[in-house]
């Protein structure tokens, strides 16, 4: 489960119209405070290879505080929420499994 940006995105490592973003680590505390820390992907085979070869962007921050309606969320509900922050800035994303 991730996002891909199809979008042309700007990373430290080049250009790419097929950036991965996947959830890397999650917290929600019992006020539902949340933040979700990310991790951004060049290509696909950067994602599924099996070392950390995490890229930076200049326009997909890394870190996300969604504001929650209830505790009971899971993780296509987060993946849908940054999916929105990011068409809000412009760029075209798929939620992919």
């Amino acid at each position: 489960m991730g996002l891909k940006i199809t979008s042309i995105v700007a990373t430290d490592k080049g250009s790419s119209n097929e950036v991965y973003l996947l959830i890397n680590e999650i917290y929600i505390t019992k006020t539902l405070s949340t933040q979700l820390v990310c991790k951004t992907y060049k290509s696909k085979a950067d994602r599924d290879a099996n070392i950390d070869n995490t890229c930076s962007t200049f326009n997909i921050p890394l870190m996300y505080k969604p504001t929650l309606e209830s505790i009971t969320v899971t993780i296509n509900d987060l993946y849908a929420l940054i999916k929105l922050e990011l068409e809000a800035q412009g760029l075209t994303v798929e939620i992919i499994n």
